[in-house]
């Protein structure tokens, strides 16, 4: 293979200068004329593509580092990346671009923390725009973990569930799964697929890092390892928390006690339902748009 790849410095920007001939030649010439065709913000920009020494040179904005090379991800990050990267690709199906090459080596963060698509030397011959959505599918269930890596569902009780957020990871893995149906006709457009993800997780971000310094990898390393929404807590915050506590079980003691109450009480009695999972007990299905079709709520 003739291929060479460079990252280059061109001024005060940063490159990625490919080089090739002979087939690898017509190839990066294609790559520039099909990047060309996809003009987008979610999409690695063309600075130059034209025909060197017998062969052709294709250079590309250094737009980040690729996605593998990333530490995890938080369920927001991972919901947020996802999403943008259906929107990206269903504005492209609109323009009659499929990627066909969908995964994390092709997806490129950069310092606004946003994802741009990379690797548009050619996909699979024949691919569809369903190819598209189900590779994104496949993505976001490889971001936010399989079912052997989720947590245990805590105790039914209110004071076991608070804070427990299992239920978001259920809800994207469930997604994930009907953007990979077969048949492909079951699947949904890129254009649901970011509306059902945005829809489940309401505080996702399409910001999954914010810097983008070589130098900076071992403070996301860091910052990634930490549990989500856990910073340090202050003083006067921890001492309203445990008055707010000694309150809470003061009124128990004083209107009732006994067995009853053992049983559960609804979340939604006591968190914003904007921001709350569905009751155990209840059957109603996920909302999502029509064209996903009914989805069960996962149950605890």
């Amino acid at each position: 293979m003739s291929l060479s790849t460079t990252v280059e410095r061109h001024g005060d920007r940063a490159v990625v200068v490919k080089r090739a001939a002979g087939a690898d030649g017509d190839r990066l010439e294609q790559e520039g004329a099909r990047l060309r065709a996809a003009r987008h913000p979610g999409v690695v920009e063309v600075v130059h593509s034209a025909a060197v020494d017998g062969g052709w040179e294709l250079v590309l904005s250094h737009a980040g580092r690729p996605l593998s090379a990333l530490p995890g991800l938080s369920i927001e990050a991972a919901a947020g990346l996802a999403a943008a990267l259906a929107s990206t690709l269903a504005d492209l199906h609109q323009l009659g671009v499929v990627h066909g090459r969908v995964d994390a080596t092709h997806v490129l963060v950069g310092h606004q923390g946003r994802p741009v698509l990379c690797g548009f030397g050619g996909g699979p011959g024949g691919a569809q725009p369903d190819d598209d959505v189900a590779a994104v599918g496949a993505l976001l269930a490889e971001l936010v973990g399989s079912d052997a890596e989720m947590e245990p569902i805590p105790d039914r009780r209110w004071f076991g569930r608070r804070g427990w957020r299992g239920w978001e990871r259920r809800a994207l893995l469930l997604i994930a799964d009907h953007a990979c149906a077969e048949p492909a006709t079951r699947r949904p457009s890129a254009r649901r697929l970011a509306a059902a993800i945005a829809e489940a997780i309401p505080r996702a971000s399409d910001r999954p890092v914010e810097p983008s310094d070589d130098d900076d990898i071992e403070r996301l390393r860091a910052r990634a390892s930490m549990p989500d929404g856990r910073a340090s807590v202050r003083p006067a915050a921890f001492g309203l928390a445990v008055a707010g506590v000694g309150l809470l079980v003061a009124g128990v003691i004083r209107f009732g006690g006994g067995a009853q109450h053992d049983e559960a009480v609804p979340l939604a009695a006591v968190v914003p339902t904007a921001s709350t999972p569905p009751s155990p007990a209840s059957t109603a299905p996920l909302s999502m748009p029509p064209s996903l079709g009914a989805l069960p709520v996962p149950r605890p």
